[in-house]
């Protein structure tokens, strides 16, 4: 009986090995091609158009004013900008939406700035949870973004 266990054991472990490589790694190197695509190409793109940064909000009036003054003075020359608001406008054949797809995801993806930093790194810093805490009156997680940002933006 021990023995027939040990030969199951085996087979199971055999065959899991064996869906392993068949289904699981030719999907893991689909996303780990489809993400170095994306990122040569947001790499491409902004150096062809100096616009390495994404950034999304909405009409939210958690955010919205405080985006419009402090933030988009800051980028306007350097980013694409996208107002979740306003997506039924959007043309999802753009590259800047395409982009905002891949790395948004779907938590906390409004409001979000995403940063081509070089040829490998890609910064998305998502602004959600600092808004919510300013609404509350603590700043201090949104002024360390913002400090980021600019940090980041000035050695462009």
């Amino acid at each position: 009986m021990k023995k027939i266990n040990k030969i199951i054991k085996r087979i199971l472990s055999t065959l899991l090995t064996i869906f392993s490589i068949l289904f699981i790694v030719p999907i893991l190197f689909y996303y780990l091609i489809n993400e170095i695509i994306f990122r040569i190409k947001f790499h491409h793109i902004s150096k062809r158009t100096n616009k390495r940064i994404i950034l999304v909000y909405s009409n939210s009036p958690n955010w919205f004013n405080y985006i419009e003054n402090n933030l988009i003075p800051l980028l306007i020359d350097k980013c694409y900008i996208l107002n979740w608001s306003k997506r039924s406008e959007w043309n999802e054949s753009n590259w800047e939406i395409k982009a905002f797809r891949h790395w948004g995801g779907n938590r906390e993806f409004n409001p979000l700035i995403i940063i081509s930093i070089n040829f490998i790194k890609v910064k998305v810093i998502r602004l959600y949870k600092a808004f919510i805490d300013y609404k509350h009156g603590k700043d201090n997680l949104l002024k360390i973004y913002e400090k980021e940002i600019q940090t980041i933006v000035s050695s462009f």
